[in-house]
């Protein structure tokens, strides 16, 4: 889909691949009960969201100086956002279907202190990577527990950069999110991204076709998954006011996001959420 193809270039103009995952004879995501009910200040009966929320803070305050351990599983919240007519954008289910002239937003919400990764494959073709983008912050890819990120963010000074635009031919628009508690090696970010773009010419960085099989492995690995039927709740002020600095901490008194990938082990180092987008 030419939309959000052309979009990400505005956005990113402004090696070895990962370990093979480890094989679980059990899974539990078959064994997590989906969360059915609209959020409410309540919290969640259900194992993973449980976990998940369990570091929050009682209400969205600055981040202290406390980091989380390895105690604390490796996971990621996504919520997607749709551009409404008036008002604060609603949120959307990701699987549902698209159409020309509708305009998105993610938001990422990792459980535990790490380092996020996006990439992007148009058909699963022309894969690239989003972030980290050496215009944001140098490069630097750390990321904190319950801290919002959005992409792209609604304080790009253009408007129209602030969303992704469904625009053109239909096309399935794959999005990978990777949180990670160590930096994954074979990923340039920082200074070694911005060397290689610059030694290079280049915008973007490109994987190798090695490590994108082995991204698209991590992405189907059986991890729990839940999904909150939150579709419909408009963007709040305590999810603004998260995203408008980085050292904000989402209190457990704000909604969960919509999307929940947790891995099962403690070992685990890293989750990754799919997001396909079908475009009709």
């Amino acid at each position: 889909m030419k939309s959000i193809t052309s979009i990400i270039a505005v956005l990113l103009c402004t090696a070895t691949a990962f370990g093979a995952p480890p094989s679980h004879k059990k899974t539990v995501a078959s064994r997590v009960p989906e969360r059915r009910y609209i959020h409410s200040a309540r919290k969640p009966e259900v194992r993973g969201y449980l976990v998940f929320l369990s570091n929050r803070p009682k209400k969205t305050r600055k981040r202290g100086p406390t980091k989380t351990g390895n105690h604390i599983p490796v996971s990621l919240g996504m919520t997607l956002f749709k551009e409404m007519p008036e008002g604060p954008p609603m949120r959307v289910a990701p699987n549902q279907i698209f159409h020309t002239g509708d305009n998105v937003r993610f938001q990422l919400e990792p459980g535990m202190d790490g380092y996020l990764y996006i990439f992007h494959a148009e058909n699963d073709e022309k894969q690239k990577m989003l972030f980290p983008d050496i215009r944001l912050n140098g490069g630097n890819n750390e990321v904190f527990a319950h801290s919002l990120v959005e992409i792209p963010s609604a304080k790009e000074e253009d408007p129209a950069h602030r969303w992704f635009h469904f625009i053109g031919n239909s096309a399935t628009e794959n999005f990978y999110f990777i949180v990670t508690r160590k930096p994954l090696p074979s990923v340039p970010s920082g200074k070694e991204l911005k060397d290689y773009l610059e030694h290079y010419g280049g915008q973007v960085w490109v994987p190798s076709q090695a490590l994108w099989k082995q991204l698209r492995a991590w992405a189907d690995r059986q991890e729990i998954q839940e999904t909150e039927r939150n579709f419909g709740l408009k963007e709040t002020l305590q999810e603004q006011q998260a995203k408008t600095k980085r050292d904000i901490v989402l209190g457990s008194d704000a909604p969960s996001p919509t999307n929940l990938k947790i891995a099962v082990s403690r070992k685990t180092g890293m989750v990754v959420i799919h997001a396909p987008l079908n475009h009709q």
